[in-house]
């Protein structure tokens, strides 16, 4: 198999770097994983090309180390989601909030904003068929201005720490011996548990409790933008889908009540943030019953969850 050229791999050091400082206590824990033979050593890249998968974790046999498995076209995603959604969201909400003018339509006046939309539509693609990354778009080796290059250190940074996320929690079913839990065959509710254990455990290993807002800000991105990007990886049925895990909107209702921020600003800015991003991946027939104007960022996210639970499951 030919190896990636992809440019999101500029940041694979990195993104080992983050999970092994997730926190200052984490890496005696991942080496104590190791030496107890639960864990492998090395994290498994795969660079070739193809539908996206999430990060996994599986072992070859019962009482051999487990491997956390990384596939280069999930990685592509989930750093176009973070960049374009950081400008979509700032340069087409906030700052025109800011200015008293409506948002009510993310629109494309400029080149960082079209340019950005443009990446996203890409990454919303590559689920149904993986082309290269358009060598004319942002990436982590490219950006066209100083405001492209601004946001996407912005966008680096926060894509390791995403993905730190969801390496921790794999490696919260290696440590916990979650697979052989599963291995038993256990019922449904069981395996929610574990999940819940995992993304608890991941939660806890990247935020600090005694964070105050504005240093949450970074973490809170992050989380959400890993769970929100999940849509684009599995697509919309996603919310409903029969699945191992929580719906994925429950998460992130769940992710966001973690972060208890205290100022109305920034608890506000993820609930919004939240209910857009739903409103541009989920349903036109969801989003079509939905009022066009609420009265807080909580009733739009509130609606856009209400709508997810009110979803058949896909068979």
């Amino acid at each position: 198999m030919s190896e990636s050229t992809s440019p999101v791999l500029a940041l694979r050091y990195n993104i080992l770097s983050a999970f092994e400082k997730a926190n200052e206590s984490f890496q005696a824990r991942l080496q104590a994983a190791v030496e107890q033979g639960r864990l492998s050593p090395e994290i498994e890249l795969d660079e070739q090309p193809g539908i996206p998968v999430a990060p996994k974790i599986s072992r070859e046999s019962r009482g051999s180390a487990a491997a956390i498995r990384l596939h280069v076209t999930y990685l592509e995603i989930l750093w176009a989601f973070i960049y374009a959604w950081m400008i979509l969201y700032e340069e087409g909400v906030q700052k025109p909030l800011l200015r008293g003018e409506s948002p009510a339509q993310i629109d494309d006046r400029t080149p960082l904003l079209s340019r950005a939309r443009e990446l996203f539509e890409w990454a919303l693609g590559l689920r149904a068929s993986h082309t290269p990354w358009p060598a004319h778009l942002p990436s982590p080796e490219n950006y066209r201005s100083s405001e492209e290059r601004w946001y996407g250190e912005k966008a680096n940074l926060v894509f390791q720490e995403a993905t730190s996320f969801m390496l921790v929690h794999e490696f919260i079913h290696a440590e916990q011996r979650h697979l052989d839990i599963r291995a038993a065959n256990p019922p449904e509710e069981v395996i929610l548990e574990l999940e819940k254990d995992a993304d608890n455990g991941a939660f806890e290993a990247l935020v600090n409790p005694m964070l105050g807002d504005t240093e949450k800000l970074s973490k809170g991105w992050a989380i959400l933008a890993a769970l929100l990007s999940s849509y684009l990886v599995k697509g919309e049925n996603t919310a409903k889908q029969p699945t191992t895990h929580l719906p994925l909107h429950h998460r992130l209702e769940h992710m966001l009540r973690g972060l208890n921020f205290e100022g109305e600003a920034e608890r506000s800015y993820f609930e919004y943030l939240i209910s857009l991003v739903l409103r541009h991946i989920l349903p036109r027939d969801l989003d079509a019953q939905s009022p066009s104007v609420f009265d807080t960022a909580a009733d739009a996210m509130t609606d856009k969850l209400d709508r997810l639970d009110g979803l058949k499951p896909q068979a």
